[in-house]
């Protein structure tokens, strides 16, 4: 009897030593499907916002691009247009039939007047030309109308030089006294101002002497003597035209151009 209480007694503090000894579970530092801790939180949202900032540097530069490609669009398109009215404005050379017309009937060569002529606006009052016919130089503000193609009054000067800046031409002839030109040959002449673009044909009373026949585009001049035919005059008009005409002027796109 008394042996059974003492290893009851023995057993007592073993069994109370195995519970103490029993490991414990561990505290749970966060909760499953939170997302983890704080800290971690903190990162991701990070995370998010700087790719929202390279997000924006991103389109910022699309945008950037686009803007200058419009740029670089619209100047490729005006370095073109001028281009091209550079192209349009060079003067051809002079066809050879009227080249041999004109050395037959002992015309001069197209001749410039002016190495930097002027193009200044100026009341017809302070302009004085010494060329005759002028060819380039200050002119009123206001061009010679074209049409009309013929004129059968002299035409005033400083009006007749405005419309050669923007590309006219114009067929000068004398129109009376000695070394007039032929009557046959104004028709023909008449005939070529009304079939073209931009020429006009006008009587100039005061041509030098020696000349009656003249062809002026800007600051470019051609002259012929009287005596000529009717066909000569017809072949150097349409050459001088052709080579000249909206062509070689220092204001291309204005009427009658």
């Amino acid at each position: 009897m008394t042996s059974r209480k003492r290893r009851r007694s023995r057993e007592r503090p073993g069994d109370a030593r195995g519970q103490a000894d029993a490991p414990t579970a561990p505290r749970s530092r966060g909760r499953e499907g939170t997302g983890g801790t704080a800290s971690d939180r903190r990162a991701r949202k990070e995370r998010a916002r700087e790719e929202r900032r390279r997000a924006r540097r991103a389109e910022r530069w699309r945008k950037a691009v686009r803007r200058l490609a419009a740029v670089a669009a619209v100047g490729a398109v005006v370095a073109g247009t001028l281009w091209y009215l550079g192209r349009a404005a060079g003067r051809d050379p002079i066809p050879a039939a009227a080249v041999r017309a004109a050395a037959e009937a002992g015309c001069t060569t197209p001749t410039r007047q002016f190495d930097e002529p002027e193009r200044g606006h100026l009341p017809p009052s302070q302009i004085v030309y010494r060329e005759r016919p002028a060819t380039a130089g200050a002119h009123e503000a206001v061009a010679l109308p074209v049409p009309p193609h013929v004129y059968d009054a002299p035409v005033p000067e400083t009006r007749a030089v405005h419309a050669l800046e923007h590309g006219a031409v114009i067929l000068y002839y004398r129109p009376d006294g000695p070394g007039a030109l032929a009557p046959d040959v104004v028709e023909r002449l008449r005939a070529i101002a009304e079939g073209s673009r931009a020429s006009v044909l006008a009587p100039y009373p005061d041509l030098p002497e020696g000349v009656s026949f003249a062809l002026a585009a800007w600051n470019l001049l051609q002259t012929c003597p009287a005596g000529l035919a009717p066909e000569q005059a017809t072949t150097i008009a349409e050459g001088f035209i052709a080579s000249a005409e909206c062509k070689g002027q220092p204001e291309p796109g204005i009427p009658p151009c």
